[in-house]
C-alpha cells in the first residue's frame, strides 16, 4: 500500500468518479483504476462498487476513507517536522486551474513530469469553465490558470502554450457531409448543439455567425465535446469540436469538416495575476509545457 493509493481512493470516494478524480489528479483513468485495483488487492476487499448512477463505496471502502484521513494527516506532519529538522523552506502547494479540456490536450503526461521533476512540490488541481478558471486566478484562489484565449492582459500575464482548430462535425447523412470544407453561411439554416456560454468557444462560435450575418438555431447547450459528438451521431444536429478530441469521433456515424472563415482558434495559455509575487516552480511549469509541446 502507498500514500498515493491513499491520496487517489480518497479522490475517487470524493468526486464519485474515475474520470473526474483522475482529472483533478492529472493521471489518466487507467492509471488511476490500476492503482485502486492494487490497494484491493493487498487489503482483499472490494473498496467501490461501479454502477450507471456512478461510484459506490462499499463498507470495507467507507472504514479505508474513515483511516486514510489519519494516516495522510500524519504523514504530513512528520514531512513537516523532518522539514523543521533539516531547515527546509516551507514549501507551498501549487493551485492550478484548468479550463474543460485543456489537460487532455496538452497531455495529463506533462503534469505528471512536473511532479516527478519536484517529488515534494503538492500539487492541488482542479477543472473549471473558461471565465472560472480566469476569476479563480484573478481572486488568488489558485497560482496558475490553464485557460482559452483571447485573455485580459491588462489583468493576466499570458503566454501562449499551443494552439489547434475548432472544426464542424455533422452526421454522415446531413448533405454538408459531402463537402470537404464549410463557411459559417454554409450552416445558416442547421440546428446547433453547442458548448454552453460559460466557455470561450460559445461566443466564438456566436460571433463568427453574427459576422456571417445570420444568429445561429441553438437547440442543446452541452459541457463536454463528447456530448456533442454522441448527439452528432444521433443526427439531432450539427456541433462543433477540436481538432485534437476528433478520435473520439465514431467516423462511421460523424465527419469533422474544417471552416474557411471566421476565428477558429481554440489557443491554450498559461495565466498568472498581473502584478503577483514570483510563484515558486512556476516558471518550471510554465518552461516543461513549452519545451515538450514544441516537440509534438
Amino acid at each position: 500500500m502507498t500514500i498515493n493509493e491513499l491520496i487517489y481512493f480518497r479522490a475517487v470516494c470524493k468526486n464519485k468518479s474515475i474520470r473526474k478524480a483522475a482529472q483533478q489528479l492529472f493521471i489518466t483513468p487507467q492509471g488511476l483504476g490500476k492503482a485502486i485495483s492494487s490497494l484491493e488487492k493487498e487489503l482483499d476487499c472490494q473498496l467501490l462498487l461501479r454502477t450507471s448512477r456512478g461510484i459506490e463505496v462499499t463498507a470495507c471502502g467507507q472504514a479505508v476513507y474513515k483511516y486514510s484521513k489519519e494516516i495522510l494527516g500524519d504523514v504530513n506532519s512528520m514531512r513537516s517536522e523532518i522539514d523543521k529538522l533539516l531547515n527546509r523552506q516551507d514549501q507551498e502547494p501549487l493551485y492550478i486551474a484548468a479550463a474543460n479540456g485543456v489537460i487532455r490536450a496538452i497531455g495529463a503526461e506533462r503534469i505528471l513530469q512536473f511532479k516527478s521533476n519536484h517529488p515534494r512540490m503538492e500539487i492541488r488541481a482542479k477543472t473549471l469553465a473558461d471565465y472560472e478558471v480566469e476569476d479563480a486566478v484573478y481572486r488568488g484562489d489558485v497560482q496558475i490558470g490553464l485557460t482559452l484565449g483571447p485573455v485580459d492582459r491588462e489583468k493576466f500575464e499570458a503566454d501562449l502554450i499551443k494552439s489547434f482548430k475548432l472544426m464542424l462535425v455533422v452526421n454522415s447523412r446531413n448533405p454538408l457531409a459531402k463537402q470537404e470544407s464549410l463557411s459559417y453561411k454554409d450552416i445558416k439554416n442547421e440546428r446547433i448543439i453547442l458548448v454552453e456560454d460559460v466557455f470561450k468557444a460559445h461566443h466564438t462560435f456566436v460571433d463568427n455567425c453574427r459576422q456571417a450575418g445570420f444568429e445561429p438555431n441553438i437547440i442543446m447547450g452541452i459541457n463536454e465535446l463528447a456530448h456533442g459528438h454522441k448527439y452528432v451521431g444521433q443526427n439531432l444536429g450539427i456541433s462543433y469540436s477540436v481538432d485534437f478530441a476528433l478520435e473520439e469521433i465514431d467516423n462511421a456515424k460523424v465527419k469533422a469538416i474544417p471552416l474557411t472563415d471566421g476565428n477558429n482558434d481554440w489557443s491554450i495559455y498559461l495565466i498568472t495575476k498581473k502584478r503577483r509575487k514570483n510563484i515558486r516552480y512556476g516558471k518550471d511549469f510554465q518552461n516543461l509545457l513549452l519545451k515538450k509541446l514544441d516537440k509534438k
